[in-house]
């Protein structure tokens, strides 16, 4: 069974004090999602990696990730990955397809590529 959407991801802090709901291994963060039928579960983010993700899982969870990086620095996630979160917060919503969806957030991952493109960001 495929991963359909990332949900969100937990820190249970930097000592590791979590169980992977997956394998029970001790970790630090656990991710939540949904799958194609609509059952639910969780992971640590090795666990995860060895379960089929659609593209939309595999963005929400970088989102995540990024976002967790990012204020922990004091910064904002660009635009395009905010509205790419957005795109998915919609599908999760059905108020988008699964294939309407995969065509936004590939629109915004070319904004973006364009943009490092542009002012030599690679």
């Amino acid at each position: 069974m495929k991963i359909l959407t990332v949900d969100g991801k937990e820190d249970y802090g930097e000592y590791g004090n979590a169980r992977c709901p997956h394998c029970g291994a001790l970790g630090r963060y656990v991710y939540r999602f949904t799958y194609e039928d609509g059952s639910k579960g969780g992971a640590m983010a090795g666990c995860i990696k060895t379960i089929a993700r659609s593209p939309l899982a595999i963005e929400a969870q970088r989102i995540l990730d990024k976002e967790s990086e990012y204020s922990s620095k004091g910064w904002s996630l660009p635009s395009w990955d905010i509205k790419i979160k957005e795109i998915i917060e919609s599908f999760k919503d059905g108020k988008l397809s699964l294939s309407q969806a995969q065509t936004f957030v590939n629109d915004q991952k070319k904004k973006a590529a364009d943009y490092r493109k542009r002012n030599r960001r690679w």
